[in-house]
């Protein structure tokens, strides 16, 4: 797929949306129908953490031979960050009471899934971190980054840069190898109680809180970012130019990179 630059970006693209899921956004509040009426949304969807953990560190083991790659990760990356991250930030923030009431089991459930796909975002906000700092990419270099430019980046040479290991062991990490500390803990250790959940809606918050504040050190979905969210709401109509691989070339393509990486 490297030379085939269309392709290979869509496979990766397709590769970092897997961290994306239908977690029932909407949870409790009414939406306009297409009908003009309105729908409350069901949130069916069950995000897989251990699965979407797999694709992440595949996806910092691949070898990386240009920028354009690694940049487009990224990119497609914060369009996901910018889309059901800041959703779920903001469900989050406006339905923290929720969950106190044991007659509300429906939207208790909801707000689990909800929290689940947070613990998801987590795992792609550490890839996103992860790669900028073995290939040493600026934060202002990602947000300039236009996945429609065939020029700059395309053909520039990437290099992976061994970093010591952040768990304190003095070793060196390697490819693959994403420490997910006590920032991210629910991307290894599962979810059983109330209080598991409630600490992972803590941590998310105050991960997002981070992000969104434009003096911090690396903004992903900064006020200079709306192209990601705009980005992610065209993908989420099918409105996204280019052309879609067949389901069953997808699953041959996934489980013959991720078999390589």
């Amino acid at each position: 797929l490297r030379s085939k630059r269309v392709r290979r970006n869509e496979f990766l693209s397709l590769l970092v949306r897997i961290g994306d899921f239908d977690s029932g956004l909407s949870y409790g509040a009414s939406q306009t129908g297409s009908g003009g009426g309105t729908s409350t949304s069901t949130g069916t969807g069950s995000a897989d953490i251990s699965f979407t953990r797999f694709v992440a560190e595949n996806l910092a083991a691949f070898d990386f031979k240009y920028l354009d790659e690694v940049l487009h990760v990224i990119y497609q990356i914060s369009a996901v960050i910018a889309g059901t991250g800041l959703n779920i930030y903001h469900q989050f923030e406006s339905e923290s009471h929720v969950g106190s009431d044991s007659s509300l089991a429906s939207e208790c459930a909801k707000l689990k899934r909800m929290t689940e796909a947070s613990a998801c975002i987590g795992i792609l906000f550490a890839l996103r971190e992860f790669l900028k700092t073995h290939y040493n990419i600026s934060e202002s270099r990602c947000t300039a980054y236009n996945p429609g430019d065939t020029s700059g980046a395309r053909d520039k040479p990437v290099t992976w840069h061994a970093q010591s290991s952040s768990d304190g062991s003095g070793g060196v990490q390697r490819r693959g190898q994403i420490v997910w500390g006590q920032h991210n803990p629910y991307a290894v250790q599962r979810m059983v109680s109330e209080q598991d959940y409630s600490n992972q809606r803590t941590q998310y918050l105050r991960l997002m809180a981070g992000s969104l504040a434009v003096d911090e050190e690396s903004p992903v979905i900064g006020s200079g970012n709306r192209s990601f969210v705009d980005d992610a709401e065209k993908d989420d109509n099918g409105d996204g130019d280019g052309a879609a691989l067949d389901p069953e070339e997808l699953e041959l393509l996934t489980m013959h990179d991720l078999d390589e990486a």
